[in-house]
């Protein structure tokens, strides 16, 4: 398969109508079995995540499937907030390697020492050439954590940004995969 990106974005207030929308664009110009699915919804589609995350894992078939609530998507030269909006983006890399892409689900949890971070077990850090890291700025600790990364890891590049679906605790959603979760 060639290696590619292709994204797409709708606005229609359904979330079936709109995953569809967006699904159909991004097979017509990429096809599946990709390597990377991110997808970005508004607070209007959030209780919907999980057929919206179910119908991305179906049709485009990602290593790695993330995804985050926000307050507002762009895409395609067409940006909406506060509104109904889902934007996916997916990417097929020229690599062949099975787990070159990975998604994890971070967590911060407080020891005896502090705050810990855990899900990176397992994952070769020092061989990574990038994180996208996507959070919820209510449960973990974004900025401790790069600061710590960049420390331990200093090649590693961190591209990413902050959940900024909701206002309050539990009000944001993450993708991990095919798993919605509120907090990490």
């Amino acid at each position: 398969m060639t290696p590619g990106c292709a994204s797409a974005i709708s606005v229609h207030p359904r979330a079936d109508h709109a995953t569809g929308e967006v699904l159909g664009s991004i097979v017509e110009r990429l096809g599946a079995g990709v390597d990377l699915a991110m997808m970005m919804v508004t607070s209007a589609h959030r209780d919907s995540m999980v057929d919206i995350a179910a119908a991305v894992s179906t049709v485009l078939d990602p290593r790695a499937l993330i995804g985050v609530t926000a307050s507002g998507v762009l895409g395609e030269g067409t940006g909406v907030e506060d509104a109904p909006g889902l934007v996916i983006w997916a990417a097929r890399f020229a690599t062949p390697e099975t787990d070159a892409v990975r998604a994890v689900h971070l967590r911060a949890v407080r020891t005896e020492s502090g705050i810990a971070v855990t899900g990176l077990e397992g994952v070769d850090l020092a061989s990574a050439g990038s994180m996208v890291l996507v959070a919820d700025p209510f449960s973990f600790p974004t900025e401790a954590f790069c600061a710590q990364l960049s420390r331990e890891h200093p090649e590693l590049v961190i591209i990413g940004g902050l959940a900024s679906g909701a206002v309050a605790p539990d009000g944001n959603r993450l993708v991990i995969g095919g798993r919605v979760v509120s907090d990490g």
